[in-house]
């Protein structure tokens, strides 16, 4: 388990090829962003209480599930008007839309009071409101 809450933690991703850019740690060879935010983990009002977990070659990792990540990712189009995380929640959407579910995505819209834009982002995925 790598934190940054310690010491070694920057020293252990820096080796590994990862460099920091603000709040993230970019990898030249992944698309992926390393995030390491401080708790209660939630998006907008909402807690996360669930996460996938991927298991290899004994190592584990807690990652948001792709419904979560939607939702993290279109937080910042949402409070920010970040179209950047516009995009990037339609790219998340788009590679694991068998397992994002529209409707939490959709009354989580609605609760934060951001109805029109989960309509903007269900145009963008070709879905219906």
């Amino acid at each position: 388990m790598i934190t940054l809450k310690g010491t070694g933690g920057e020293a252990a991703l820096a080796a590994l090829g990862f460099i920091r850019k603000g709040d993230f740690y970019r990898h030249p060879r992944s698309h992926f962003l390393l995030e390491f935010p401080n708790g209660p983990l939630a998006v907008g009002d909402d807690l996360i209480k669930r996460w996938s977990t991927v298991r290899r070659d004994g190592e584990v990792l807690y990652v948001l599930s792709p419904t979560d990540s939607c939702r993290d990712r279109l937080a910042s189009f949402l409070f920010w008007n970040d179209f950047s995380g516009l995009q990037q929640a339609i790219g998340v959407f788009h590679a694991q839309a068998h397992e994002v579910d529209l409707n939490v995505i959709k009354d989580w819209c609605r609760r934060e009071g951001h109805k029109q834009k989960f309509d903007l982002f269900a145009s963008r995925i070709g879905a219906s409101t």
